[in-house]
């Protein structure tokens, strides 16, 4: 519920709010005397779609892993508006819960896609598109998403090496002489969120390149609607 403590104007704060029509509960405050309704300010503000088919879409991406142009269809929408309600649903939970939304245009000079995954065990995880995986691109993915004061739990591959220079706490397995899991330390949570994430991709395969980080958040939204995480950002394991 928006006002669940009482109406406020969405522009300035104020509660010296009045009803200034019943078209859409519109709202006038005295304070800056701006005109606004239960949408301002929202990403349903200006929309022609109705506030059903904005959930529909909602649990159609989230829930049933459906496509955007299966859900355009079952909407009897255009792809574009179904498009732009999708990423802007991706963002505003994004927003919601702290996180960083990825935006902009990807592309790759290959078909396979390289996708980086970070998981916080017992927390949150990411599926991070990415251009290549060199240090410097890595540096960039672990800066951002990764804490301080986290531990890292890795593999050998040699970009890693970049994490002592970084400072982070990390322990590696040696998957070249089969060593997978030393007690505690072990990358086992995302290689099996990769085992997820191969179907994923197939299922959308197809997909153009550019849109790659709105099917990965739907993943993750998907993921995250099942199993609730209350933790900001992520470490790798």
């Amino acid at each position: 519920v928006r006002w669940a403590e009482g109406i406020r104007c969405p522009y300035c704060s104020s509660e010296a709010i009045i009803r200034w029509a019943w078209y859409r509960h519109a709202y006038r405050c005295k304070a800056c005397r701006r005109t606004f309704n239960d949408k301002t300010g929202t990403i349903f503000s200006y929309s022609r779609i109705p506030l059903n088919e904005w959930l529909f879409l909602r649990y159609l991406l989230g829930c049933l892993h459906i496509s955007i142009p299966k859900a355009s269809r079952e909407l009897e929408r255009s792809y574009e508006a179904v498009y732009r309600s999708a990423r802007k649903i991706i963002y505003a939970i994004h927003r919601f819960r702290g996180l960083k939304a990825e935006r902009g245009r990807r592309s790759w000079g290959k078909d396979m896609p390289r996708i980086m995954i970070l998981v916080e065990r017992r927390g949150v995880e990411r599926y991070i598109p990415s251009t290549d995986v060199e240090k410097r691109t890595i540096e960039k993915i672990v800066s951002r998403h990764v804490e301080p004061v986290s531990r890292i739990y890795i593999d050998s591959f040699t970009s890693y090496t970049i994490l002592q220079t970084l400072g982070f706490k990390h322990e590696r397995v040696n998957h070249s002489i089969r060593e997978y899991a030393r007690g505690n330390i072990h990358t086992n949570n995302c290689e099996d969120r990769a085992s997820i994430l191969k179907p994923w991709l197939a299922i959308h395969r197809g997909v153009s390149e550019d849109n790659l980080d709105l099917y990965l958040s739907l993943l993750h939204l998907q993921r995250s609607t099942s199993k609730p995480k209350t933790s900001k950002r992520s470490s790798s394991q």
